[in-house]
């Protein structure tokens, strides 16, 4: 069978967008996009291959995050670790239930984490996603790179971003619900940093890919029929900060 890419492939790209020993990684992704893998086509080797190379770059000393997002309480459903639908794409459900990953359990924004500070991340877990005490705002802190497979330059770390500068279309709204731990039941409320509903506006990262695409602060790198693409969370700030001071609606079509 021919192939798109290979392990030896990945470590290039990686290497190439910007990813180093030792970092900290935030990855959204669709692997779909890169073609045929050089391994088993199993759910299990090709989610395997792409950890393992993350490793390879990264180190004992590396962490990485990866999404597992349900929305499970604006949807109004029990938040399952184990059940819940993951809506962050094939290399993320099977990288969920890995056994060197930890899970960060917030039932809206869930995460997975591997390497050295796995339990720095999913020890607590904050009632509200985006303030001081979430795993985002741990990522901000040491200044982590967020790397996107196949997608462009925006992440959720931005909303994050939009709660620290105060912008004036969105605001706090708490959610109750249901997560299941250990066959047990517990009622919480989670917040999330959310748009009025009778703004119409639709989120576009377009713009926000164009500029640090252009002021080379985003590095991509090609794979397969694919590309990665890199960001460290400063840059994203210092863009962000920047292109809303002039215009508040930066972020959207």
């Amino acid at each position: 069978m021919t192939y798109d890419y290979s392990e030896k492939d990945i470590i290039l790209a990686l290497k190439k967008s910007g990813i180093r020993k030792n970092d900290l990684v935030f990855c959204h992704s669709d692997i779909s996009l890169f073609g045929i893998p050089k391994c088993n086509i199993s759910k299990k080797s090709v989610s395997s291959l792409f950890l393992r190379s993350f490793f390879k770059v990264l180190g004992s000393g590396g962490t990485l995050i990866i999404p597992t997002f349900t929305y499970s309480f604006p949807n109004k459903k029990i938040y399952d670790p184990t059940r819940s639908k993951n809506i962050c794409g094939f290399l993320s459900s099977c990288l969920q239930k890995h056994r060197l990953g930890r899970m960060y359990l917030d039932p809206n924004l869930s995460c997975v984490v591997f390497g050295k500070l796995k339990k720095y991340f999913t020890t607590e877990v904050s009632s509200n996603a985006y303030d001081e005490n979430s795993l985002f705002f741990k990522f901000y802190k040491l200044n982590g790179k967020i790397c996107n497979f196949n997608l462009d330059a925006g992440s959720t770390f931005l909303h994050f971003l939009e709660r620290k500068l105060s912008v004036k279309y969105r605001f706090d709204k708490v959610f109750f619900g249901k997560i299941k731990f250990n066959n047990t039941y517990k009622k919480i409320s989670s917040t999330l940093f959310v748009k009025p509903k009778k703004l119409k506006k639709q989120t576009s990262f377009k713009k926000f890919t164009h500029y640090v695409t252009k002021t080379n602060v985003y590095k991509k790198a090609s794979l397969g029929r694919g590309y990665v693409g890199v960001i460290s969370s400063k840059n994203c700030q210092i863009t962000l900060q920047k292109k809303i001071k002039k215009n508040q609606y930066f972020l959207f079509n």
